[in-house]
Protein backbone atom coordinates (compact mmCIF):
# COMPACT_ATOMS: atom_id res chain seq x y z
CA UNK A 1 0.00 0.00 0.00
CA UNK A 2 2.82 2.40 0.90
CA UNK A 3 4.51 1.53 -2.36
CA UNK A 4 1.39 2.35 -4.36
CA UNK A 5 1.00 5.65 -2.52
CA UNK A 6 4.63 6.48 -3.18
CA UNK A 7 4.28 5.73 -6.88
CA UNK A 8 1.08 7.78 -7.06
CA UNK A 9 2.77 10.80 -5.47
CA UNK A 10 5.74 10.44 -7.78
CA UNK A 11 3.37 10.34 -10.72
CA UNK A 12 1.66 13.53 -9.60
CA UNK A 13 5.03 15.23 -9.09
CA UNK A 14 6.13 14.14 -12.57
CA UNK A 15 2.99 15.57 -14.14
CA UNK A 16 3.49 18.88 -12.31
CA UNK A 17 7.08 19.08 -13.49
CA UNK A 18 5.98 18.39 -17.07
CA UNK A 19 3.33 21.09 -16.77
CA UNK A 20 5.85 23.58 -15.43
CA UNK A 21 8.29 22.79 -18.23
CA UNK A 22 5.49 23.15 -20.74
CA UNK A 23 4.52 26.59 -19.40
CA UNK A 24 8.13 27.70 -19.36
CA UNK A 25 8.59 26.55 -22.94
CA UNK A 26 5.46 28.45 -24.09
CA UNK A 27 6.66 31.62 -22.37
CA UNK A 28 10.07 31.25 -23.98
CA UNK A 29 8.59 31.32 -27.49
CA UNK A 30 5.85 33.90 -27.07
CA UNK A 31 8.02 36.67 -28.53
CA UNK A 32 8.29 38.84 -25.42
CA UNK A 33 11.79 40.42 -25.23
CA UNK A 34 11.96 40.19 -21.45
CA UNK A 35 11.43 36.43 -21.63
CA UNK A 36 13.02 35.56 -24.96
CA UNK A 37 16.82 35.87 -25.20
CA UNK A 38 16.54 36.14 -28.99
CA UNK A 39 14.62 39.42 -28.69
CA UNK A 40 15.53 42.67 -27.03
CA UNK A 41 13.83 46.03 -26.59
CA UNK A 42 15.71 49.14 -27.71
CA UNK A 43 14.89 52.57 -26.29
CA UNK A 44 14.94 55.46 -28.76
CA UNK A 45 15.04 59.15 -27.87
CA UNK A 46 14.08 61.65 -30.56
CA UNK A 47 14.83 65.38 -30.37
CA UNK A 48 13.03 67.79 -32.73
CA UNK A 49 13.85 71.31 -33.84
CA UNK A 50 17.60 71.34 -34.21
CA UNK A 51 19.25 74.09 -36.25
CA UNK A 52 21.34 72.39 -38.90
CA UNK A 53 23.62 73.92 -41.51
CA UNK A 54 21.06 75.06 -44.10
CA UNK A 55 23.29 74.04 -47.05
CA UNK A 56 22.77 76.31 -50.05
CA UNK A 57 20.91 74.66 -52.87
CA UNK A 58 23.41 73.74 -55.59
CA UNK A 59 26.12 74.99 -53.17
CA UNK A 60 25.42 78.59 -54.22
CA UNK A 61 26.82 81.11 -51.74
CA UNK A 62 24.92 84.09 -50.44
CA UNK A 63 25.91 87.35 -52.15
CA UNK A 64 27.31 90.28 -50.14
CA UNK A 65 24.69 92.13 -48.14
CA UNK A 66 22.28 89.17 -47.93
CA UNK A 67 22.04 86.91 -44.92
CA UNK A 68 19.94 83.80 -44.63
CA UNK A 69 17.79 83.49 -41.54
CA UNK A 70 17.37 80.06 -40.01
CA UNK A 71 13.86 79.17 -38.92
CA UNK A 72 14.36 79.30 -35.17
CA UNK A 73 11.94 79.51 -32.29
CA UNK A 74 9.26 77.38 -33.92
CA UNK A 75 8.57 73.69 -33.77
CA UNK A 76 4.97 72.63 -34.24
CA UNK A 77 5.66 68.89 -34.44
CA UNK A 78 3.20 66.90 -32.35
CA UNK A 79 3.77 63.43 -33.80
CA UNK A 80 6.82 61.44 -34.93
CA UNK A 81 6.69 58.43 -37.24
CA UNK A 82 9.46 55.86 -36.80
CA UNK A 83 10.77 54.20 -39.96
CA UNK A 84 12.78 51.04 -39.25
CA UNK A 85 14.73 48.93 -41.73
CA UNK A 86 16.62 45.70 -41.07
CA UNK A 87 18.88 43.11 -42.70
CA UNK A 88 20.54 39.86 -41.66
CA UNK A 89 23.36 40.68 -39.27
CA UNK A 90 26.71 40.84 -41.04
CA UNK A 91 25.23 40.18 -44.46
CA UNK A 92 26.04 43.51 -46.09
CA UNK A 93 22.75 43.27 -48.01
CA UNK A 94 19.99 45.82 -48.45
CA UNK A 95 18.06 47.06 -45.43
CA UNK A 96 14.39 46.14 -45.90
CA UNK A 97 11.35 47.82 -44.35
CA UNK A 98 10.52 46.41 -40.91
CA UNK A 99 6.77 46.65 -40.81
CA UNK A 100 6.34 45.50 -37.20
CA UNK A 101 8.63 48.17 -35.74
CA UNK A 102 7.57 51.10 -37.93
CA UNK A 103 4.68 53.47 -38.32
CA UNK A 104 1.67 51.93 -40.05
CA UNK A 105 0.94 52.75 -43.71
CA UNK A 106 -1.95 51.94 -45.99
CA UNK A 107 -1.47 50.64 -49.53
CA UNK A 108 -1.17 54.19 -50.90
CA UNK A 109 1.57 55.19 -48.45
CA UNK A 110 -0.40 57.35 -46.01
CA UNK A 111 0.40 57.06 -42.29
CA UNK A 112 -2.32 55.31 -40.30
CA UNK A 113 -3.10 54.94 -36.61
CA UNK A 114 -1.92 51.83 -34.81
CA UNK A 115 1.73 51.72 -35.84
CA UNK A 116 4.90 52.93 -34.13
CA UNK A 117 4.15 56.64 -34.05
CA UNK A 118 5.24 58.72 -31.07
CA UNK A 119 2.47 61.05 -29.95
CA UNK A 120 3.92 62.19 -26.62
CA UNK A 121 5.97 65.09 -28.00
CA UNK A 122 7.03 67.48 -25.24
CA UNK A 123 9.48 70.35 -24.68
CA UNK A 124 12.94 69.22 -23.56
CA UNK A 125 12.95 69.49 -19.76
CA UNK A 126 15.37 72.10 -18.44
CA UNK A 127 16.32 73.37 -21.89
CA UNK A 128 16.21 77.05 -22.79
CA UNK A 129 15.79 76.19 -26.49
CA UNK A 130 12.54 75.44 -28.28
CA UNK A 131 13.47 71.84 -28.96
CA UNK A 132 11.05 69.02 -28.23
CA UNK A 133 11.55 65.35 -27.51
CA UNK A 134 9.72 62.05 -27.86
CA UNK A 135 10.61 58.58 -26.60
CA UNK A 136 9.83 55.21 -28.12
CA UNK A 137 10.99 51.60 -28.40
CA UNK A 138 11.54 48.94 -31.02
CA UNK A 139 12.05 45.20 -30.63
CA UNK A 140 15.33 43.86 -32.03
CA UNK A 141 16.01 40.28 -33.10
CA UNK A 142 19.48 38.80 -32.63
CA UNK A 143 19.50 37.70 -36.27
CA UNK A 144 19.24 41.26 -37.61
CA UNK A 145 20.85 44.69 -37.58
CA UNK A 146 18.87 47.89 -38.02
CA UNK A 147 18.74 51.40 -39.50
CA UNK A 148 16.21 53.90 -38.16
CA UNK A 149 15.04 57.32 -39.23
CA UNK A 150 12.09 59.42 -38.11
CA UNK A 151 9.73 62.02 -39.54
CA UNK A 152 8.09 64.77 -37.49
CA UNK A 153 4.94 66.64 -38.56
CA UNK A 154 1.93 68.51 -37.20
CA UNK A 155 -1.47 66.82 -37.16
CA UNK A 156 -3.21 70.00 -35.91
CA UNK A 157 -1.97 72.46 -38.52
CA UNK A 158 -4.31 75.34 -39.28
CA UNK A 159 -3.57 77.77 -42.10
CA UNK A 160 -5.08 81.25 -42.07
CA UNK A 161 -5.18 80.77 -45.81
CA UNK A 162 -6.60 78.86 -47.56
CA UNK A 163 -9.98 77.19 -47.31
CA UNK A 164 -11.38 79.24 -44.47
CA UNK A 165 -9.06 78.06 -41.68
CA UNK A 166 -9.81 74.40 -42.33
CA UNK A 167 -7.73 71.93 -40.31
CA UNK A 168 -5.79 69.64 -42.64
CA UNK A 169 -3.80 66.92 -40.94
CA UNK A 170 -0.24 67.10 -42.27
CA UNK A 171 -0.40 63.32 -42.58
CA UNK A 172 -2.66 64.02 -45.56
CA UNK A 173 -0.02 66.19 -47.27
CA UNK A 174 2.48 63.42 -48.02
CA UNK A 175 2.88 59.73 -48.75
CA UNK A 176 5.78 57.34 -48.14
CA UNK A 177 6.35 55.34 -51.31
CA UNK A 178 8.92 53.23 -53.15
CA UNK A 179 10.88 54.15 -56.28
CA UNK A 180 7.83 53.39 -58.44
CA UNK A 181 5.54 55.59 -56.36
CA UNK A 182 3.72 52.67 -54.73
CA UNK A 183 3.09 52.12 -51.04
CA UNK A 184 5.99 50.50 -49.19
CA UNK A 185 6.07 46.93 -47.87
CA UNK A 186 8.52 44.37 -46.47
CA UNK A 187 10.32 44.24 -49.83
CA UNK A 188 11.03 47.99 -49.97
CA UNK A 189 14.70 48.86 -49.50
CA UNK A 190 15.99 51.82 -47.52
CA UNK A 191 17.66 53.28 -50.61
CA UNK A 192 14.39 53.54 -52.56
CA UNK A 193 11.95 54.80 -49.94
CA UNK A 194 10.90 58.43 -50.44
CA UNK A 195 8.45 61.10 -49.35
CA UNK A 196 6.02 62.26 -52.03
CA UNK A 197 3.83 65.34 -51.68
CA UNK A 198 0.11 65.07 -52.41
CA UNK A 199 -1.31 67.10 -55.27
CA UNK A 200 -4.82 68.50 -54.92
CA UNK A 201 -7.06 70.29 -57.37
CA UNK A 202 -6.45 74.03 -57.58
CA UNK A 203 -10.23 74.40 -57.48
CA UNK A 204 -10.10 73.35 -53.79
CA UNK A 205 -8.09 76.50 -53.16
CA UNK A 206 -9.92 78.80 -55.57
CA UNK A 207 -12.69 77.55 -57.81
CA UNK A 208 -12.67 80.75 -59.85
CA UNK A 209 -8.92 81.10 -60.43
CA UNK A 210 -8.58 77.42 -61.29
CA UNK A 211 -10.58 77.91 -64.50
CA UNK A 212 -8.50 78.89 -67.49
CA UNK A 213 -11.49 80.40 -69.24
CA UNK A 214 -11.39 83.41 -66.93
CA UNK A 215 -8.59 85.47 -68.42
CA UNK A 216 -9.11 88.82 -66.76
CA UNK A 217 -9.52 91.20 -69.65
CA UNK A 218 -12.23 93.18 -71.36
CA UNK A 219 -10.46 92.56 -74.65
CA UNK A 220 -10.81 89.28 -76.51
CA UNK A 221 -7.31 89.70 -77.95
CA UNK A 222 -5.78 90.30 -74.54
CA UNK A 223 -7.75 87.45 -73.03
CA UNK A 224 -5.23 84.84 -74.13
CA UNK A 225 -2.25 86.44 -72.42
CA UNK A 226 -2.46 84.55 -69.16
CA UNK A 227 -3.89 81.30 -70.43
CA UNK A 228 -1.85 78.12 -69.98
CA UNK A 229 0.16 79.35 -67.01
CA UNK A 230 -1.19 76.98 -64.37
CA UNK A 231 -1.00 73.23 -63.88
CA UNK A 232 -4.41 73.15 -62.22
CA UNK A 233 -2.95 71.72 -59.01
CA UNK A 234 -2.52 72.93 -55.46
CA UNK A 235 0.21 71.39 -53.30
CA UNK A 236 0.53 72.10 -49.59
CA UNK A 237 3.97 71.17 -48.26
CA UNK A 238 4.12 70.02 -44.63
CA UNK A 239 6.70 71.49 -42.26
CA UNK A 240 8.46 68.15 -42.26
CA UNK A 241 11.32 67.35 -39.88
CA UNK A 242 13.75 64.50 -40.60
CA UNK A 243 16.49 62.75 -38.68
CA UNK A 244 18.58 59.57 -38.60
CA UNK A 245 19.09 57.60 -35.39
CA UNK A 246 22.53 56.70 -34.00
CA UNK A 247 23.95 54.76 -31.09
CA UNK A 248 24.98 57.27 -28.44
CA UNK A 249 28.53 56.08 -27.80
CA UNK A 250 29.49 54.61 -31.16
CA UNK A 251 27.77 57.25 -33.30
CA UNK A 252 26.88 54.42 -35.65
CA UNK A 253 23.79 54.38 -37.89
CA UNK A 254 23.78 50.57 -37.91
CA UNK A 255 22.22 49.31 -34.68
CA UNK A 256 23.06 45.76 -33.65
CA UNK A 257 21.29 43.32 -31.36
CA UNK A 258 24.21 43.28 -28.92
CA UNK A 259 24.37 47.08 -28.68
CA UNK A 260 23.17 48.27 -25.28
CA UNK A 261 23.84 51.92 -26.01
CA UNK A 262 20.94 54.35 -26.08
CA UNK A 263 19.77 55.16 -29.61
CA UNK A 264 18.98 58.78 -30.35
CA UNK A 265 18.28 61.09 -33.28
CA UNK A 266 17.74 64.81 -33.89
CA UNK A 267 15.13 65.86 -36.43
CA UNK A 268 15.95 68.88 -38.59
CA UNK A 269 13.57 70.90 -40.74
CA UNK A 270 13.72 69.72 -44.34
CA UNK A 271 11.81 72.62 -45.90
CA UNK A 272 12.00 76.39 -46.29
CA UNK A 273 9.38 78.79 -44.96
CA UNK A 274 8.30 81.65 -47.22
CA UNK A 275 6.29 84.66 -46.00
CA UNK A 276 4.94 86.94 -48.73
CA UNK A 277 3.32 90.25 -47.78
CA UNK A 278 1.68 92.49 -50.37
CA UNK A 279 1.17 95.94 -48.85
CA UNK A 280 -1.06 98.69 -50.24
CA UNK A 281 -3.38 96.10 -51.68
CA UNK A 282 -5.72 98.90 -52.76
CA UNK A 283 -3.11 99.95 -55.33
CA UNK A 284 -4.06 96.92 -57.40
CA UNK A 285 -7.35 98.70 -57.97
CA UNK A 286 -7.68 100.33 -61.35
CA UNK A 287 -9.69 103.44 -60.50
CA UNK A 288 -12.04 104.83 -61.66
CA UNK A 289 -13.28 101.30 -62.48
CA UNK A 290 -13.67 100.63 -58.75
CA UNK A 291 -11.91 97.29 -58.71
CA UNK A 292 -11.22 95.41 -55.53
CA UNK A 293 -9.40 92.14 -54.85
CA UNK A 294 -11.64 89.21 -54.03
CA UNK A 295 -9.27 86.23 -54.41
CA UNK A 296 -5.49 85.90 -54.30
CA UNK A 297 -3.11 82.97 -54.87
CA UNK A 298 0.63 82.39 -54.86
CA UNK A 299 2.14 79.96 -57.38
CA UNK A 300 5.64 78.57 -58.01
CA UNK A 301 6.91 77.09 -61.26
CA UNK A 302 9.55 74.62 -60.05
CA UNK A 303 7.85 72.80 -57.25
CA UNK A 304 9.88 69.96 -55.73
CA UNK A 305 7.59 67.17 -54.63
CA UNK A 306 9.75 64.11 -53.90
CA UNK A 307 12.74 63.43 -51.67
CA UNK A 308 14.54 60.17 -50.85
CA UNK A 309 14.71 59.48 -47.13
CA UNK A 310 17.93 57.55 -46.56
CA UNK A 311 19.83 60.77 -45.77
CA UNK A 312 19.15 64.36 -44.69
CA UNK A 313 21.49 65.49 -47.47
CA UNK A 314 18.78 64.52 -49.95
CA UNK A 315 16.78 67.50 -48.73
CA UNK A 316 19.35 69.84 -50.29
CA UNK A 317 18.16 69.08 -53.82
CA UNK A 318 14.92 67.06 -53.79
CA UNK A 319 13.38 65.80 -57.00
CA UNK A 320 10.56 67.43 -58.94
CA UNK A 321 7.54 65.39 -59.90
CA UNK A 322 6.56 67.29 -63.04
CA UNK A 323 2.97 68.41 -62.74
CA UNK A 324 1.50 68.51 -66.20
CA UNK A 325 -1.45 70.84 -66.86
CA UNK A 326 -4.74 69.21 -66.01
CA UNK A 327 -8.40 69.83 -66.72
CA UNK A 328 -10.64 71.26 -64.04
CA UNK A 329 -11.70 67.69 -63.20
CA UNK A 330 -8.09 66.70 -62.60
CA UNK A 331 -7.63 64.71 -65.80
CA UNK A 332 -4.52 65.18 -67.94
CA UNK A 333 -5.52 65.43 -71.58
CA UNK A 334 -4.06 68.83 -72.44
CA UNK A 335 -1.50 67.14 -74.66
CA UNK A 336 -4.11 67.06 -77.41
CA UNK A 337 -4.41 70.85 -77.35
CA UNK A 338 -2.68 72.57 -80.28
CA UNK A 339 -1.11 75.10 -77.92
CA UNK A 340 0.04 72.60 -75.29
CA UNK A 341 3.69 73.50 -75.91
CA UNK A 342 2.97 76.93 -74.47
CA UNK A 343 1.80 75.60 -71.13
CA UNK A 344 3.72 76.64 -68.05
CA UNK A 345 4.01 74.69 -64.84
CA UNK A 346 2.96 77.11 -62.11
CA UNK A 347 1.36 75.28 -59.19
CA UNK A 348 -0.61 76.97 -56.41
CA UNK A 349 0.92 76.79 -52.93
CA UNK A 350 -1.19 79.21 -50.86
CA UNK A 351 -4.14 81.55 -51.27
CA UNK A 352 -7.05 83.54 -49.91
CA UNK A 353 -10.48 83.04 -51.39
CA UNK A 354 -12.52 85.63 -49.49
CA UNK A 355 -13.25 89.25 -50.38
CA UNK A 356 -10.47 91.69 -49.48
CA UNK A 357 -12.37 94.89 -50.31
CA UNK A 358 -11.39 96.55 -47.04
CA UNK A 359 -7.96 94.94 -46.65
CA UNK A 360 -4.85 97.13 -46.80
CA UNK A 361 -2.46 94.18 -47.15
CA UNK A 362 -2.30 90.42 -47.33
CA UNK A 363 0.28 87.98 -45.96
CA UNK A 364 0.52 84.43 -47.25
CA UNK A 365 2.89 81.83 -45.80
CA UNK A 366 3.86 78.44 -47.12
CA UNK A 367 6.56 75.79 -46.86
CA UNK A 368 8.46 74.41 -49.81
CA UNK A 369 11.10 71.77 -50.42
CA UNK A 370 14.39 73.42 -51.50
CA UNK A 371 14.16 74.70 -55.07
CA UNK A 372 15.18 77.39 -57.54
CA UNK A 373 11.96 78.87 -58.78
CA UNK A 374 9.98 81.81 -60.08
CA UNK A 375 6.81 82.96 -58.36
CA UNK A 376 3.58 84.46 -59.62
CA UNK A 377 0.45 85.90 -58.14
CA UNK A 378 -2.90 84.98 -59.62
CA UNK A 379 -5.78 87.04 -58.36
CA UNK A 380 -9.36 88.02 -59.10
CA UNK A 381 -10.95 91.44 -58.93
CA UNK A 382 -14.46 92.70 -59.37
CA UNK A 383 -15.38 95.72 -61.45
CA UNK A 384 -18.60 97.72 -61.92
CA UNK A 385 -17.01 100.56 -63.89
CA UNK A 386 -18.99 99.86 -67.07
CA UNK A 387 -22.41 99.06 -65.64
CA UNK A 388 -24.29 98.48 -62.44
CA UNK A 389 -23.37 94.79 -62.65
CA UNK A 390 -20.24 93.61 -60.85
CA UNK A 391 -18.01 91.59 -63.18
CA UNK A 392 -15.21 89.32 -61.96
CA UNK A 393 -11.86 89.01 -63.77
CA UNK A 394 -8.60 87.21 -63.08
CA UNK A 395 -5.09 88.58 -63.54
CA UNK A 396 -1.51 87.43 -63.05
CA UNK A 397 1.80 89.04 -62.21
CA UNK A 398 5.33 87.89 -61.50
CA UNK A 399 6.84 88.49 -58.09
CA UNK A 400 10.19 90.15 -58.71
CA UNK A 401 12.77 91.70 -56.45
CA UNK A 402 14.54 94.68 -58.07
CA UNK A 403 17.82 94.39 -56.16
CA UNK A 404 19.61 91.49 -54.51
CA UNK A 405 20.83 93.85 -51.79
CA UNK A 406 17.36 95.14 -50.92
CA UNK A 407 17.02 94.21 -47.27
CA UNK A 408 13.27 94.71 -47.33
CA UNK A 409 12.86 91.97 -49.88
CA UNK A 410 13.62 88.27 -49.77
CA UNK A 411 16.34 87.12 -47.42
CA UNK A 412 17.27 84.49 -49.98
CA UNK A 413 19.36 84.59 -53.13
CA UNK A 414 17.96 86.42 -56.15
CA UNK A 415 19.43 85.62 -59.53
CA UNK A 416 20.29 89.00 -61.14
CA UNK A 417 20.33 87.33 -64.54
CA UNK A 418 16.62 86.62 -64.29
CA UNK A 419 15.58 90.22 -63.66
CA UNK A 420 15.02 89.47 -59.99
CA UNK A 421 12.43 86.77 -60.69
CA UNK A 422 14.37 83.68 -59.62
CA UNK A 423 14.42 82.68 -55.96
CA UNK A 424 16.72 80.17 -54.26
CA UNK A 425 14.88 78.52 -51.38
CA UNK A 426 16.97 76.35 -49.05
CA UNK A 427 16.02 73.96 -46.27
CA UNK A 428 15.64 75.21 -42.70
CA UNK A 429 15.60 78.84 -43.84
CA UNK A 430 12.98 81.57 -43.61
CA UNK A 431 12.35 83.99 -46.48
CA UNK A 432 10.46 87.25 -46.12
CA UNK A 433 9.28 88.79 -49.39
CA UNK A 434 7.61 92.20 -49.31
CA UNK A 435 5.73 93.58 -52.28
CA UNK A 436 3.39 96.42 -53.12
CA UNK A 437 0.05 96.43 -54.85
CA UNK A 438 1.29 99.03 -57.32
CA UNK A 439 4.08 96.72 -58.50
CA UNK A 440 1.60 93.90 -58.89
CA UNK A 441 -0.71 96.04 -61.01
CA UNK A 442 2.13 97.45 -63.14
CA UNK A 443 3.38 93.93 -63.97
CA UNK A 444 0.07 92.20 -64.35
CA UNK A 445 -0.73 90.31 -67.52
CA UNK A 446 -4.08 90.28 -69.24
CA UNK A 447 -5.09 93.75 -68.11
CA UNK A 448 -7.10 95.97 -70.39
Amino acid sequence: MMKKTYLYRCGILFLLLVGMCSCSENSYTDGQPEENPDLRKQTIKIYIGGNSDPADILTRDLPPGIEGEGVTGTCNVNEVALMVFRRKAGSGGDFLFDKDNSAAFNSDGFIQDGGNTLKEVKPVVGSTSNMKEAHGTITKSKDYEYRIFALGYNTDRVDDHPVNNRNINEREDFKIVDAQGKGINENTTLSEVKLQLVKRKYSELSEFLAHRDYKGSHSVLDAYKINNHITGYWVRTPEIFYGTCYTVNKQDETISFQDDNEVTGTLYRGVARVDVTIANLKNILNTPNIRHVCEFSLLVDSLRTEVYLNSYDNFKTPEALLLQPCNDDGSNDYGSDANSSNYMTFTAVAGENTCMKSSSSITLSFFVLPTITQMRTRYATTDNGHSSIWVKYSYESYIAVPSESNGNQATGVIDPGAAGKKFYFRRNQKYVINGDGQNIKDNEEGKS
